[in-house]
């Protein structure tokens, strides 16, 4: 069972990251620009942990990034978080039609993750390089708001 709760800085910092996730620094601010510009969630375990946190922060007129951290404990909760996921971009679908997720290339559970949620790689697009890691775009388009 999976909990929806607030997204905060400190729920972030508990989620248990993959080995291929990690942590920022933030910036001055970070936090509540994505809660106050964007959409920010959280799924909390039975025991209150955080497994995992996610959002969408707009781009563009109809466009947003969505962004996400699992939890390397959460597997036995995928179900349910994918799920909960959907419904969450679904609520914003007429904000912002468009969605675009970069993922590590060799990041096996995103790609994953994508593919559960409706995301598909842009079609002819080059990976993206960027801080010396290699990016694939996936993008998700809700068709008549």
């Amino acid at each position: 069972m999976i909990t929806a709760a607030p997204f905060t800085l400190e729920r972030w910092r508990d989620v248990r990251l993959q080995p291929a996730q990690k942590h920022e620094p933030p910036s001055p601010g970070y936090a509540d620009r994505l809660v106050a510009e964007g959409a920010a969630w959280a799924y909390d375990d039975a025991e209150g942990h955080t497994i995992a946190v996610g959002g969408l922060y707009p781009v563009g007129p109809g466009q947003a990034v969505a962004w996400t951290y699992l939890g390397a404990d959460c597997g036995r909760y995928m179900t349910a978080l994918v799920r909960a996921m959907r419904e969450a971009i679904a609520t914003h679908k007429e904000r912002w039609p468009v969605v675009r997720a970069a993922v590590l290339a060799d990041f096996e559970a995103g790609r994953r993750l994508m593919a559960m949620l409706g995301f598909v790689p842009l079609i002819n697009a080059e990976p993206i390089m960027w801080a010396g890691k290699t990016y694939i775009v996936f993008q998700k388009v809700h068709y008549g708001g």
